[in-house]
């Protein structure tokens, strides 16, 4: 018999072994009315994240997935960034502190060169550096979906900002850019139903003006 009632799931700081990950997956892969998935802060490993992907392959439901703080790693990246690629529904995605690194960044970046429905993505204190901000740079380029994207706290220098910064003279969808503790208006949407703020270095803020 399968729960048509639940719509939010929620499992934190649980130790999750690959075991309950493949049960949660199942649920996913069966489950139309799943919409919140939380199961962060677990020691989800390469293995989950085959299993989750898999089941984001088929899932026609969920709308937020939070795998915040787990042990996920550029080849655990490379599966979500695979489902990504087939999943039609997911909107908001949240891998914060994950360790995916450059290659998970450039996983998922490819990813969302194709997917036209996720709008939110953080992935906030992972390593990245200035190639991984190269894949991003490129996947701004490309996407016409996401509206927020969150960066910071990874090891990007002022280049990879610029790179960044580059990319949002053509992008018209990203409405806001958490990139830094360090903040400024670097760039506004002409447009009154699309705000655009990002967080940048100060340095990087000096290249780029507020449009009217």
């Amino acid at each position: 018999m399968v729960n048509k009632i639940l719509i939010k799931l929620g499992i934190m700081h649980s130790h999750l072994a690959n075991e309950a990950i493949e049960v949660i997956s199942k649920i996913v892969i069966v489950n139309t009315t799943l919409t919140q998935l939380i199961i962060s802060r677990n020691p989800i490993e390469i293995e989950g994240c085959k299993l989750l992907g898999k089941a984001l392959e088929v899932n026609e439901a969920l709308k937020i997935l939070n795998i915040t703080g787990n042990y996920i790693g550029h080849e655990g990246a490379s599966f979500i960034g695979a489902a990504l690629k087939i999943n039609k529904t997911l909107t908001e995605l949240n891998m914060k502190s994950s360790s995916i690194e450059y290659e998970g960044a450039k996983a998922i970046s490819e990813a969302l060169k194709i997917n036209s429905t996720l709008a939110d993505l953080k992935i906030n204190l992972n390593g990245i550096d200035d190639e991984g901000t190269a894949a991003i740079d490129e996947m701004l380029k490309a996407n016409r979906a996401l509206t927020r994207l969150s960066v910071g706290l990874n090891r990007i220098t002022d280049k990879g900002f610029e790179a960044i910064s580059e990319a949002l003279k053509t992008n018209e969808t990203l409405a806001e850019l958490k990139a830094s503790k360090l903040s400024c208006l670097l760039y506004t949407s002409p447009s009154p139903r699309d705000l655009s703020t990002s967080r940048m270095p100060s340095s990087a803020c000096k290249k780029k003006k507020k449009k009217k």
